[in-house]
């Protein structure tokens, strides 16, 4: 069964009130469990990439910075690499180190689902209109492209590395712009991605092709 529109827009409510609220209670109460899940809720949100993308910014966190020395991080750093697995699991040793005591696992626990949660709810955000983006029309006689193209029998809907192929041209200029945005203005990670986003919306929007010409 497939994610519905109230599902994915009541995820997306949540995904901005954690980013929303979490800072502001982290600075009001002072508490260091609300401190863990407001570091590393940012971190897992902020992170479009790799996986190592999420190790400066789990660095740069003050809650994480002030509990973890650089020794400590680069020993997880190493532990993670040696285990299967994403590297964002890295953050449940982070958590473990942050909370001495029994509670420590719980610490390591909570570290972990949230820096995952993000990443999740824009998932689930994103699916009930991930079918609604407009494909682009296909030259007859056009096999190359034809070949890419996969439906479900059940559903018709496209495969998204398809529709990629398709939307190349556009998607690799949303891309550049993003990059000069990071390396030329120095603007924040956040505000590129934000950037890049809307540029996507609106030209899936517009309808315009988005091919090779």
């Amino acid at each position: 069964m497939g994610v519905s529109r109230k599902t994915g827009i009541t995820a997306l409510a949540v995904f901005g009130c954690l980013l929303a609220c979490l800072p502001v209670l982290a600075a009001l109460t002072q508490n260091a469990w609300v401190g863990i899940a407001d570091a590393f809720t940012r971190a897992g949100a902020f992170v479009f990439g790799g996986g190592h993308v999420v190790l400066p910014l789990l660095q740069a966190e003050p809650a994480i910075a002030s509990s973890i020395v650089l020794e400590q991080f680069l020993a997880g750093y190493g532990a993670a690499q040696a285990v299967p697995g994403p590297l964002f699991t890295f953050a449940a040793y982070l958590g473990f180190d942050m909370v001495s005591g029994p509670l420590a696992p719980v610490a390591a626990l909570l570290a972990l689902v949230a820096v995952f949660v993000p990443g999740l709810l824009l998932l689930v955000a994103a699916l009930p209109f991930w079918d609604r983006v407009p494909e682009p029309e296909r030259p007859i006689g056009a096999r190359g492209r034809e070949r890419g193209r996969r439906r479900d029998p059940r559903r018709g809907a496209v495969d998204p590395g398809d529709h990629f192929r398709g939307h190349r041209g556009r998607v690799l200029g949303i891309a550049a712009a993003c990059f000069l945005l990071l390396t030329v203005w120095k603007l924040p990670a956040w505000v590129a991605v934000l950037l890049g986003a809307v540029a996507g919306v609106v030209v899936a929007a517009t309808g315009v092709s988005l091919a090779w010409a």
